[in-house]
């Protein structure tokens, strides 16, 4: 099994990023970042998890308390990486590039009601345009794609039948205002 988290502060170092204060394992994005190599650009923030149980900021590092480390997995970081810092698309897309498509498919099959299962199954075959080998979803209640609490996602006036509608809304949005906070599509008046 993969250590995913474990003293990788020590071997990556994330440009404009100042050092940790502690001796803090990395979570999240972070981990992911360093574990895989991926080539993208650093998030506006990353996660650390510390031993004060006390949530910090400091400079452009979150620190987490010891209650929030993330199961020592893919999945596990994953999870963490959506729940607490939302959609980074870059690093998602660079990460499933990287990864067996198997990999995927054993984490959304062995947990198949999971809300965050759904989520990476939903942006996996959205980002790599293709579909995953697995039956559609029988049972399980409607997620939405975005926590509304980290990101923008608007409010579309759509029905609640038409749920794979607002997912893929609600990601459009997501997307517009992502390209524009960084610049790479400009505001028209």
């Amino acid at each position: 099994m993969t250590a995913y988290h474990t003293n990788l502060r020590e071997t990556h170092a994330f440009q404009k990023f100042s050092e940790l204060p502690t001796d803090s394992p990395l979570a999240g994005y972070a981990t992911l970042i360093a574990q895989y190599n991926l080539k993208v650009p650093p998030p506006d923030y990353l996660c650390a998890i510390g031993i004060k149980h006390k949530r910090e900021f400091f400079n452009k590092w979150q620190i987490f308390t010891p209650r929030h480390n993330p199961e020592d997995t893919l999945y596990g970081q994953l999870i963490f990486a959506l729940k607490y810092e939302g959609i980074n698309l870059i690093v998602l897309k660079s990460l499933f590039r990287s990864h067996k498509t198997e990999e995927i498919v054993q984490i959304v099959i062995s947990r198949p009601t999971s809300s965050y299962s759904r989520r990476i199954w939903f942006l996996y075959e959205w980002l790599l345009e293709t579909k995953l080998d697995i039956p559609n979803a029988k049972i399980g209640s409607y997620v939405s794609l975005v926590n509304p609490n980290l990101q923008f996602i608007g409010q579309p006036d759509i029905p609640p039948a038409i749920e794979s509608i607002t997912i893929c809304l609600e990601l459009y949005i997501f997307v517009l205002w992502f390209a524009v906070q960084r610049n790479l599509m400009p505001i028209q008046s």
